[in-house]
């Protein structure tokens, strides 16, 4: 799971390479918070970079298996305002690449996740009776076991 620009940027990088799933979670895209901030992105490259950060959430949001947003507007915006992701559609930065189909704020891959957190399923850690407890030693062998074999996360990845 990446976060950001840069996060969404590696998670996209090490699902690619080690063949797993990748999912983006970018609430603050920067490209609605500044107006024309494409048009006018090299008058900001020194202080905001936005030709990284825009080609960054290009290529993981494309390669992103699932994406979650926490209200359809951030997606796709509203009568007044274009979503976060909607700027993503189209765009231009002038001198070096125009962006014809960027992102399709309607694929299925988002996902809508509000805010805020059901307490009949999250719960304080306190509360350990609340727990499923039955597969920590599976997980504690997996992870810390001494010997190792194919189920050991990334071995099948590292062998040369």
């Amino acid at each position: 799971i990446g976060n950001y620009s840069d996060g969404n940027l590696v998670a996209s990088l090490l699902s690619y390479k080690l063949g797993i799933t990748q999912c983006n979670i970018a609430h603050a895209l920067e490209k609605t918070k500044y107006p024309e901030s494409d048009i006018y992105w090299k008058n900001y490259e020194d202080k905001y970079h936005f030709s990284c950060q825009f080609t960054a959430d290009l290529i993981a949001m494309n390669n992103a298996d699932f994406i979650i947003t926490s209200t359809y507007q951030e997606r796709a915006g509203s009568k007044h305002t274009v979503g976060q992701y909607e700027s993503h559609t189209a765009f231009t930065l002038p001198g070096l690449y125009r962006v014809v189909h960027g992102i399709d704020v309607f694929d299925p891959k988002f996902n809508i996740v509000s805010p805020g957190a059901d307490m009949t399923i999250y719960f304080s850690y306190n509360e350990r009776e609340k727990r499923l407890t039955s597969l920590h030693g599976s997980i504690e062998n997996l992870l810390y076991d001494p010997e190792q074999n194919d189920e050991h996360v990334l071995l099948k990845y590292t062998r040369m």
